[in-house]
């Protein structure tokens, strides 16, 4: 997979106390393509 065929941005971050969080983002032109709405 490329990350041009990905419809978000994906990061994983490690805590001090080592628990993973995992934040994501739609990109919002591949998102509205799709039919969804933002809220810009």
């Amino acid at each position: 997979m490329t990350p041009m065929t990905l419809s978000y941005y994906l990061v994983h971050i490690m805590d001090p106390e080592g628990n993973k969080l995992e934040l994501w983002e739609p990109i919002d032109s591949i998102f509205t393509k799709m039919g969804g709405k933002t809220t810009k």
